[in-house]
């Protein structure tokens, strides 16, 4: 029994910055957070998606079995719309060990362990594809051919490799990549990465080569023939994230105008000391600001105003909303609202109607300007002998006035008359007999 055992240090590719010699995140900014995910199992065993053979020559060789992994890149939990800014996969091969009790890979003239990766935005990607779709072999930096691979030639492994994916100039893969778009690494999207332990005959091979191509290429893992002993590790790089917050912390209050104190310190208060707002906060280092009007609905950026409880004298109670907002990045999230209700000071002003004369009213009034009106009805005294006048009368009730009610009940007491009443002033002249002695008659005249 043949048994190799291959150590092998360290495969880098860095699909965001090429950092030669070094397998390093690169550092969060500020709005930034990492994830890491690991994979020791292969999601599948199968053939190489790359297709690989070492020599054109026809028949050509079958591709080799390899490790088949796919990773879907993550969303961070707390934050939304990030964008990636480094996808650093890490291939930890720690054994290589080849066991060949009948000697079919000594047929072969070419084994190397190769770490390949593909990317599909879509996220359409599958483990059986052989497209070579957005395919990066792990080769030494600046090779345009497939690569040398790790342990070329039996040799010992270790080498690593970096390459860009959101270059243009790519120089690592298959020639026509740097006629190709800039890659943009996206949630959702598919990275697939790949181990294979590749076989090969080679020309002039023969017949040594049919048992190479009958008993290995294909058929090596699944045969026990070889065993890698790996870890694939990717760490993302999250820029661009916004908080994203389950709950709000809204509040509200009353006061008559001008009555502002405590009100709105009391809610920034709990906002500032919620733990679901301030987990938020820090997984995005973001800045917590307030506002008078909605961002962006009604304004491009929170102008740091909060309700003042001065009302603008019009007629109506008013709500004056302050907003909180988590902002990052320019981005803002909305955390929590506060309704501050004013009610106006309400006057009841009331002109009482008179006898041939102004018909008289009842007012709500705000700073002078009339809200709401009762008229009243003007009084006609009777002319002598006509005994028949009409009373001057005013009847009123604002106490089911909505806005009277709103302000009853937050104690804010209209001024003036009271909110109901009846006025009714009589308007008739009594008329007295007069004698006339001359002519002996009687007349009917009036008499204040």
């Amino acid at each position: 029994m043949k048994i190799k055992f291959i150590l092998v240090t360290l495969v880098c590719l860095y699909l965001s910055e090429i950092l030669q010699a070094q397998c390093v995140p690169q550092a969060e900014s500020v709005c930034g957070t990492t994830i890491t995910e690991c994979k020791t199992v292969a999601d599948l065993i199968g053939p190489d998606r790359n297709q690989f053979q070492y020599c054109c020559a026809s028949p050509a060789p079958s591709p080799s079995e390899g490790y088949l992994h796919n990773f879907t890149i993550p969303s961070p939990a707390s934050c939304s719309a990030p964008t990636v800014t480094s996808a650093i996969v890490e291939i930890n091969t720690n054994t290589v060990t080849l066991t060949d009790p009948n000697g079919y890979t000594d047929a072969c003239g070419f084994f190397s362990v190769f770490g390949n990766v593909y990317y599909d935005a879509g996220g359409t990607l599958t483990l059986t594809d052989n497209s070579n779709f957005n395919y990066l072999d792990v080769n030494t930096p600046g090779d345009d051919g497939f690569g040398t691979g790790a342990c070329a030639g039996g040799g010992t492994c270790n080498y690593s490799a970096c390459a860009d994916l959101t270059l243009t100039d790519r120089d690592n893969g298959i020639p026509d990549y740097a006629a190709s778009p800039d890659y943009v690494i996206v949630p959702g999207g598919t990275i697939g990465v790949d181990i294979i332990p590749a076989f090969s005959w080679v020309e002039g091979n023969s017949p040594a080569a049919t048992n190479c191509e009958n008993f290995v290429n294909g058929q090596a893992i699944t045969q026990a023939l070889v065993d890698v002993d790996y870890e694939i590790c990717i760490t993302y790089v999250f820029d661009n994230v916004v908080p994203e917050v389950s709950a709000q912390v809204d509040n509200s209050a009353t006061i008559c105008d001008g009555g502002l104190t405590t009100e709105i310190t009391d809610w920034q208060n709990v906002v500032a000391a919620d733990a679901t707002i301030a987990a938020a906060s820090a997984s995005c280092s973001a800045t917590l600001v307030y506002s008078s009007v909605a961002v962006p609905a009604d304004a491009a950026v929170h102008d740091d105003l909060t309700a003042n409880g001065i009302h603008s004298g019009i007629c109506d109670v008013e709500d004056q909303l302050t907003y909180a907002y988590l902002l990052c990045n320019g981005v803002y999230s909305l955390v929590g609202t506060h309704t501050l209700t004013t009610i106006p000071q309400y006057d009841i002003v009331v002109v009482e109607p008179v006898c041939d004369g102004a018909a008289g009213s009842a007012e709500i009034q705000v700073g002078g300007t009339m809200c709401s009106s009762v008229a009243g009805i003007a009084g006609v005294s009777n002319i002598c002998p006509d005994t028949n006048d009409t009373d001057a009368t005013l009847t009123y009730d604002f106490s089911t006035d909505g806005n009277i009610m709103a302000a009853t009940m937050a104690g804010c007491v209209p001024t003036g008359a009271a909110l109901s009443g009846a006025v009714s002033t009589d308007c008739a002249v009594v008329c007295q007999p007069t004698c006339d002695a001359v002519n002996g008659t009687i007349s009917i005249l009036n008499v204040p």
